[in-house]
């Protein structure tokens, strides 16, 4: 039940691409192309840079280090190859670091539409950016990762990371809840089941119970 929390977090936000529905094209049909291919990439990715680092560094080493692909890019290339598995990295978090920024401003702004965040939170400007509501979120994080600057604040925030781990497995668990149940309605109604949705929603629904679990054991 560890490795389904540690799978989910690796995977934690694919439902974002529903976020910018009414600015995206036909989005009935873009979204769960997004989501979908989105998801495949990332599994193929991370099954491929898996692979790669475990024929190249030992299975002491990849338990030691905490840079691995560094570490094995230094031992392919040299110095060089550190250097650029460093930069790469940086571009990464860098683009992660931007789609997060966007993302919780998009949510804040849809959150005070709905009355659950303060109505400043609602104001965008000429160009349609709200503003407000991504100066908020961008304080709200800087704050998170000040809490890597000691060993007391950096253990709080890696509760946090299960805390909000937990939070999302709990959404993603009443969704598949109640994706059954609209099955189940339009079954009675209509007396015909869509099976692959049924199954899908039965397989997210037991690996979100066992990622809730994992999430227990590891707080514990």
């Amino acid at each position: 039940s560890s490795l389904c929390l540690l799978i989910m977090w690796a995977f934690i936000g694919v439902e974002s691409a529903t976020l910018p529905s009414e600015d995206t094209l036909a989005p009935e049909k873009t979204i769960p192309r997004a989501s979908i291919i989105g998801t495949l990439t990332a599994t193929v990715v991370y099954v491929i840079a898996t692979l790669g680092l475990m024929s190249v560094l030992s299975l002491e080493e990849l338990s030691q280090s905490s840079y691995p692909f560094a570490l094995a890019a230094k031992q392919l290339l040299g110095h060089s190859g550190e250097v650029l598995v460093t930069f790469g990295a940086l571009c990464a978090i860098g683009g992660t670091l931007n789609v997060c920024l966007m993302m919780s401003g998009t949510m804040m702004l849809a959150g005070a539409r709905d009355g659950v965040y303060p109505s400043s939170l609602q104001y965008q400007n000429e160009r349609g950016t709200p503003r407000n509501a991504l100066l908020v979120s961008s304080a709200a994080s800087i704050g998170l990762l000040l809490m890597n600057i000691t060993a007391s604040l950096l253990k709080g925030f890696e509760y946090l990371i299960i805390l909000s781990t937990f939070a999302v497995l709990m959404v993603y668990l009443a969704t598949g809840l109640a994706s059954l149940a609209l099955q189940m309605r339009a079954h009675l109604a209509e007396g015909s089941t869509a099976w692959l949705q049924v199954a899908t929603a039965v397989l997210a629904t037991g690996f979100s119970i066992l990622a809730i679990i994992g999430a227990w054991i590891i707080y514990q």
